[in-house]
């Protein structure tokens, strides 16, 4: 499933909800879980989605058969007026749905950044009862107040989840189930232009909840985590809050033809973070083709992640090439054997040169082998810029 499809489905998967038109519900593939979030959504890699089926909840039954409490974890589990606080702040964020009983306190503890809960509680969705599973975190100067997200659950189920916390969200909060997890604390790009990334095995024990100071997250997410031996990610809770002044613009498609192209070659897999959280910043995927000066095809694909972009060249067959990161906008990427070079920027007017005037061409071109210069004139004014050629 590629972005764009993802972009789709979530709005499909929101045309006939009744809740305020800021509401929406994240839809995974693979299960049919639903996270609702009360402002932006924004979605991390696709390995994130995690099976429908879930974990039960420690439930006992009281008097007529009716569900009671579940079992609160944590070392906060016996602070009454900590509990109350957490239905509390709880509460003020889940006015959205109608809740049909108590919030339910599944884990209270306490984190480097202060105290935290996991919170459950049934509420009706599209007349069908369903609990809304989501966390209550810490504000800076003391407080507590809900997420920016809730998931949606079949009653009585629980799925593993995580937040970040803390005023540089670098504190870890990762609700497990007991089930260890493969935690990534960075990535990096292989000279193949794939996604790097180490993994470590963690485990809570006997509260189900683990915490862990991080790396700031504040700026990029740069964390990724597995349920061990499954092959399934665990969801960031509070993504949307995370990255809130992201964008959240799934990127366009800039599909250029130039003379003699007759079809671009596409990225084949395996270039995705699969389980890390990514927003997307709307900065453009570019799709180049053409023919070079010996008639051989060739395609240029840039693959934008948070904010750095990756280009690839193929060249008379399927096989992508790394040329490295483009850091400025400017789309530059020599092809081998004297071939030349090709160059795109959007919303500007370029001009090249090799030793003598400057040439202009279109914002997207195929330049000749000996370009060495590019001139960069943004449309609307702004000042022009030179860049190297590679």
């Amino acid at each position: 499933m590629t972005d764009t499809d993802i972009h789709v489905a979530l709005e499909r998967a929101t045309e006939h909800l009744s809740p305020p038109p800021d509401l929406l519900e994240r839809v995974r593939a693979g299960g049919r879980r639903r996270v609702v979030r009360r402002r932006a959504v924004l979605f991390g890699g696709l390995g994130a989605a995690v099976a429908a089926a879930g974990s039960p909840l420690a439930l006992g039954r009281g008097r007529g058969g009716e569900v009671a409490d579940p079992v609160t974890r944590g070392d906060l589990a016996g602070d009454r007026q900590f509990l109350q606080e957490a239905r509390a702040a709880w509460s003020r964020g889940a006015d959205a749905f109608e809740t049909r009983s108590r919030p339910h306190v599944l884990w209270a503890g306490t984190t480097p950044a202060g105290p935290a809960a996991l919170i459950s509680q049934r509420a009706t969705v599209e007349t069908a009862p369903q609990d809304l599973l989501g966390w209550v975190e810490p504000v800076a100067g003391g407080g507590l107040r809900g997420t920016g997200s809730v998931r949606l659950m079949p009653p009585g189920k629980v799925e593993p989840g995580a937040i970040l916390i803390g005023e540089r969200r670098d504190v870890l909060v990762v609700a497990d189930l007991g089930q260890p997890v493969d935690l990534s604390a960075d990535y990096s790009f292989d000279e193949d232009g794939k996604v790097r990334r180490t993994y470590s095995r963690v485990s809570s024990g006997a509260d189900w909840v683990f915490v862990r100071r991080v790396a700031p997250q504040a700026e990029n997410v740069r964390i990724a985590m597995i349920r061990a031996g499954l092959g399934e990610g665990i969801p960031l809770d509070n993504f949307g809050d995370v990255v809130h002044e992201k964008t959240n613009q799934v990127p366009e498609l800039l599909d250029r033809r130039l003379p003699g192209a007759t079809g671009p070659w596409e990225m084949p897999g395996g270039y995705d973070d699969l389980f890390g959280y990514h927003a997307q910043t709307g900065l453009g995927a570019w799709q180049i083709s053409g023919a070079t000066p010996d008639g051989r095809q060739f395609t240029v694909r840039t693959l934008p992640l948070e904010d750095t972009v990756r280009a690839f060249w193929f060249l008379g067959g399927p096989e992508p090439h790394y040329a490295g990161l483009m850091r400025d906008g400017v789309v530059r990427v020599r092809l081998p054997g004297q071939q030349g070079v090709v160059v795109a920027v959007l919303n500007a007017t370029l001009r090249y040169r090799t030793r003598g005037a400057w040439i202009p061409v279109s914002d997207v071109a195929l330049l000749p082998d000996a370009a060495t210069e590019l001139e960069v004139r943004p449309r609307g004014g702004g000042d022009p810029r030179t860049v190297p050629l590679p």
